[in-house]
């Protein structure tokens, strides 16, 4: 092993300007030779045939002039081919092409069930084998899939597991990985902050609450504030795709793919950066009935806008350990109280400020990708 780890990352989804999920490869670019093996947006379905794709707005008709084209499959430098990503592909003939004279120090793979390439042979590559869990809730579950990935860990077929979040172990997740045997490392969310950061745009918005999905169930606290919302007629309260001004609906145009994998969702990319830097505050909620972290507490303070959310109830560990201090720079927030808290911020807006320029020094100081990543290849040193 050179100074600079050999890292293979498979990864169904890249794209160095969308959420950070989607760029951390990149950023581990910075520090190590990375190759990456997949496909590079995750959101965007690949045809076998390539084709043109057009953007669509809200009533299904097509944009003129706005065209997607579809993306190859692709390595660092290396163009592969079109087609989906199956356990057809081998692992040790892909090291065998990108590797002629030498070997990885590790392979990479995520577990996460959206961006998830575990190719034909990936146990048998030999180096350091990676999972890198971005939900743990939803990679380890009592699911086909995740029972296979803890067979998988029981078996050695993973060296080591990146868990993102439960860091004292609270989840059964982590306590079946515990119960593997294998290795497991922490290795938070963190933010592109040379594509999140504060863009000194006029605040339009006196709430945003960006999302796609509408789901009760799994963000109970996020779709009360935004049922809630909608029919108020005190704020300019911005949320997907539409602002409510006076509790009457608008629509916000932006560009929206026919294949996206979450159809007529909110804006992605750099207008969905423009819409957090455009809210006075925003308000959000855990996710998973309180299992899961949320990107979104470190995108927002790291556009410098205020951060409102409820602490998740059953892993309260991952923001505190984290710097995350209620009040400090966030806002904590519950069901019973956000609506005298969204008022009082906006009646002080100088306190508001104080706050989000807090969370915006806090996620540049410990949560940046680059620092991430640094820690990354750090931990993965330990193994190899």
């Amino acid at each position: 092993m050179g100074d600079r780890l050999k890292i293979l990352f498979f990864y169904n989804g890249i794209d160095p300007n969308y959420r950070s999920i989607f760029s951390f490869p990149y950023a581990l670019a910075k520090h190590a030779d990375v190759k990456y093996y997949g496909k590079r947006e995750g959101y965007y379905r690949i045809e076998e045939n390539p084709k043109k794709h057009y953007y669509m707005n809200e009533e299904g008709k097509q944009l003129d002039g706005k065209i997607h084209n579809s993306i190859p499959w692709q390595t660092y430098g290396h163009l592969v081919k079109y087609g989906s990503l199956s356990r057809d592909r081998d692992a040790l003939e892909i090291i065998k092409k990108l590797y002629p004279k030498d070997y990885p120090d590790a392979v990479v793979t995520t577990v996460r069930p959206i961006t998830s390439f575990i190719p034909k042979n990936f146990d048998k590559c030999k180096c350091l084998r990676v999972a890198l869990s971005i939900e743990l809730h939803n990679d380890f579950s009592h699911s086909r899939l995740g029972r296979e990935r803890l067979q998988w860990c029981r078996e050695n077929k993973y060296n080591l597991v990146f868990k993102s979040t439960d860091p004292n172990n609270r989840l059964n997740q982590s306590k079946w990985l515990k119960d593997t045997g294998v290795a497991v490392e922490m290795n938070p969310p963190s933010v592109n902050t040379d594509f999140f950061y504060d863009k000194k745009l006029p605040k339009k918005y006196d709430v945003a609450n960006i999302f796609c999905r509408k789901s009760p169930k799994t963000y109970p606290l996020r779709m009360k504030i935004h049922e809630t919302l909608t029919t108020q007629e005190q704020w300019s309260y911005r949320a997907g795709s539409a602002v409510w001004i006076k509790g009457e609906r608008a629509v916000v145009p932006h560009k929206i793919f026919k294949g996206d994998y979450e159809p007529k969702g909110g804006p992605r990319g750099e207008d969905y950066v423009n819409a957090i830097c455009q809210g006075r505050v925003f308000a959000t909620g855990s996710g998973v009935l309180g299992r899961a972290m949320v990107f979104k507490w470190f995108e927002v303070p790291a556009c410098n806008t205020l951060l409102m959310t409820n602490l998740p109830p059953r892993s309260p560990d991952d923001m505190n350990d984290l710097g995350f201090k209620p009040n400090v720079n966030f806002v904590e927030i519950n069901a019973n109280n956000f609506l005298e808290r969204i008022q009082y911020y906006l009646s002080h807006p100088s306190e508001a400020e104080t706050i989000a320029q807090r969370g915006y020094e806090l996620i540049r100081s410990k949560h940046s990708q680059d620092i991430r990543a640094k820690q990354f290849i750090d931990k993965l040193k330990k193994y190899v």
